[in-house]
């Protein structure tokens, strides 16, 4: 589902290491529990629903630079990608938001 789950805020962190070719997974880890969401919330078995206001996706880059914006990569995958996955959350009612860093 998700790599960390804040249960108070309601707010679910996928997190990945790696250059921008390996953030696909955490893309498609995203969109897979935005897409099974039903009213804000993700069912993870009969007894147990997980409710998501706010989704964080934390990309680290693994950069021998700094990036000044995640769009620096210049990946056309990653940006395809990258405005889906707001368009799903829009959608499902959930705030996205892209924190990032690199490690030189």
């Amino acid at each position: 589902m998700g790599d960390l789950y804040n249960r108070p805020k309601k707010e679910i962190f996928v997190v990945k290491i790696g250059e921008p070719r390996d953030f696909s997974y955490a893309f498609d880890q995203a969109s897979v529990v935005l897409n099974n969401m039903k009213n804000s919330k993700y069912i993870l078995n009969n007894s147990n629903n997980i409710y998501i206001k706010f989704m964080n996706i934390l990309l680290i880059f693994r950069k021998n630079r700094e990036l000044n914006s995640p769009m620096d990569t210049k990946s056309l995958i990653f940006e395809i990608k990258l405005n889906e996955l707001y368009r799903l959350a829009q959608e499902k009612g959930v705030k996205l938001k892209l924190l990032y860093t690199t490690i030189l």
